[in-house]
């Protein structure tokens, strides 16, 4: 955008050319003209003028076709439009409204008037550009920054895979050659053992992959789900038992019940994956503590739950991106996990018109709140 606002004047008198320019040659103005309609739509897409003063009554092309010309054009259609005209009936009017005129000034036209409404249209189109730049480079900002958030995704992607399917990959890649060398000379609970180990790493590949599905499916909104009435405390206790023996008693899951009047509507299938999920890490990441809690509180038909571990907690530069899909805590190395966990959870929760919150201090010990 110049320094000076661009004025466009076309008419075929020149008389009438030079008496605007001589009107507006006191303003802060940068004057263009043009004898034709068919000149001054080259002009106009030329340099994009600020306003366009347009002379109806023109041989060939008059000022209402040229009017029109300019909003049927899709880089011209925002500029402001001034129709002249000696014409003075009501017909004229109408037809420059039609034609998509901003205003409609009679021959002979009051110089200081005329002067004010070309300012005022002047500065609001000005304004507008600004506005619309300023809108243009926001939304250029946001998608820059989406950018960058997709290409941060994918690298944590593409780093999760090469890392956490390296492991299990070669777990089953090792039991297997030795199987393949060795079988003939292992006995029945060896070879179980062999076989056993390829299907857990299996098991975690699946799991993974899973996880990155979930992920996907959630944000192309395309997970259904199908809400049920459950008595809280009847829902999760066989989680908490399989959860428990999943993890081989290493951990007591300590459960403090809700009232027995406590439901939820909740997905089976999600739920369940909601709390395996919670308890499943709050084990993983208390590798020295043999405990966690379950607390709850109701009240008004609403249901709040604590569930804190003793562990390695969560380092506060890392909290803000907790539920971040592939963020993993600076913390947790050689602790297997996608970084895709708490990001499902937080999905589901809030899928069930739920929230989740967290509270942590490093080597302490996590809550969520739920």
């Amino acid at each position: 955008m110049t320094t000076n606002p661009i004025i466009l004047i076309v008419d075929d008198t020149e008389s009438a050319r030079e008496t605007l320019g001589d009107l507006l040659s006191i303003e802060e103005y940068t004057l263009l003209f043009a004898e034709s309609g068919n000149k001054g739509l080259k002009l106009a897409e030329q340099y994009l003028p600020d306003l366009i003063l347009l002379d109806v009554m023109m041989p060939g092309m008059d000022g209402f076709e040229v009017c029109r010309r300019i909003r049927s054009n899709e880089l011209l259609s925002t500029i402001p439009v001034i129709l002249i005209t000696a014409l003075d009936d009501k017909d004229s009017t109408i037809e420059g409204i039609k034609s998509g005129a901003d205003d409609f000034i009679s021959k002979p036209f009051d110089r200081h008037l005329l002067r004010v409404r070309i300012r005022t249209i002047v500065k609001l189109n000005r304004f507008g550009k600004l506005a619309q730049e300023r809108k243009e480079k926001e939304e250029t900002q946001r998608f820059l920054e989406k950018e960058k958030e997709l290409n941060e995704l994918k690298s944590r992607f593409i780093s999760m895979v090469s890392h956490e399917f390296r492991t299990p990959l070669a777990a089953i890649n090792f039991a297997a050659g030795f199987m393949l060398k060795y079988g003939d000379k292992l006995d029945q609970e060896k070879r179980s053992r062999k076989l056993s180990k390829i299907i857990t790493q299996v098991d975690h590949m699946v799991n993974m992959l899973n996880d990155v599905l979930s992920i996907g499916r959630n944000e192309a909104g395309v997970i259904k789900i199908e809400k049920k009435v459950h008595k809280f405390n009847e829902f999760i206790t066989p989680i908490i038992e399989d959860t428990e023996e999943a993890f081989q008693h290493s951990h007591k899951i300590v459960f403090q019940p809700a009232p027995e009047s406590c439901t939820l509507q909740l997905d089976d299938k999600i739920g369940r994956e909601i709390f395996t999920n919670l308890l499943s890490n709050a084990i993983k990441f208390s590798p020295k503590s043999n405990k966690i809690d379950i607390r709850t509180a109701y009240s008004d038909g609403i249901l709040e739950i604590e569930i804190q571990d003793y562990g390695i907690g969560i380092p506060e530069e890392d909290q803000k991106r907790l539920f971040v899909p592939f963020h993993r805590g600076t913390n947790v190395e050689g602790i297997q996990g996608t970084g895709l966990g708490l990001k499902i959870v937080k999905d589901a929760i809030e899928i069930h018109d739920g929230e989740i919150s967290i509270k942590s201090k490093e080597n302490q010990g996590t809550s969520f709140f739920i």
